[in-house]
This record gives C-alpha cells, structure tokens and sequence, in this order.
C-alpha cells in the first residue's frame, strides 16, 4: 500500500528541509539494512556450501526451503575454433556437427558422452560445475 504525504501549504522551508532530510536518512538506513542482509546471505551460503559439500549432501531441507547441489558438466572449447573444426574435416566428422554453421552444442554433448575422438578430447577443457539452488519446499 502507497503512503502518500501532503504537505501543508503553510510549512515553512525549514520544515519541509528536515522532512526531506528525514526521508532520504531513512532511504540510507534501510539501503544499509540490505547490504547487511545480502552480506549475512552470502556468508550463510558459503558455509551451508561448504558443510555440504564436506559432507557428501546434495539436499538440505529447511521448515520453509529446500537448498539443493546440482552438479553439470560443462566443456569448453578453445577460443580459436578452427582447430576443431579443421580435426573435425580431417575425421569426416564435420557434417555430423554442422548444417548452416557449426552446432557445438552437439559437439559438446558428444564430448560429454565420450562419442569423440580422443585428438579432439585433448582440444577442450571438461568442468564439473556445481550450482546452487535455493526453492521452496513442496
């Protein structure tokens, strides 16, 4: 619900001055609030993380939330493409990557899969990756 503030015709500038101060103190103070809190989230889910993740738990229920590791894989390609996709051409490979352009998308599917040649294997980087995810509980 909006507050909505009239003021009186008759305020003075003083006065209509320290109401303003007053607002845009408040404005301050809750913008610190929030920093605070954002700043007390982060430490909580860095320690819940790392509890977690020594612990071997992918799923930690709270009475109202559920804080859940997933891990991915993800795979990345070289700046420079053109190695790939020349190995890809040396391999006949290159038609079952592209159509109109090159879809690394399946490419990095395969990779993933291990349906690539190993010459090809040694030109990408694999991660595993490890996101967070906060939902709330059914």
């Amino acid at each position: 619900m909006k507050k909505t503030t009239s003021i009186n015709k008759k305020t003075t500038q003083t006065t209509l001055e320290d109401y303003c101060t007053e607002l845009i103190d408040e404005i301050s103070s809750l913008k610190g609030s929030v920093q605070e809190m954002n700043n007390r989230i982060q430490e909580l889910s860095e320690e819940l993380n790392e509890v977690a993740l020594d612990n071997g738990i992918r799923i930690i229920s709270g009475k109202l939330e559920e804080y859940e590791i997933i891990e991915s894989v993800e795979v990345i390609l070289p700046k420079d493409k053109r190695s790939i996709r020349e190995l890809l051409k040396e391999k006949g490979l290159e038609d079952r990557y592209t159509s109109y352009r090159m879809n690394y998308s399946k490419l990095k599917s395969d990779i993933i899969n291990g349906f690539v040649d190993k010459e090809i294997m040694n030109q990408v980087k694999i991660e595993t990756i490890k996101k967070v995810v906060l939902k709330k509980k059914r």
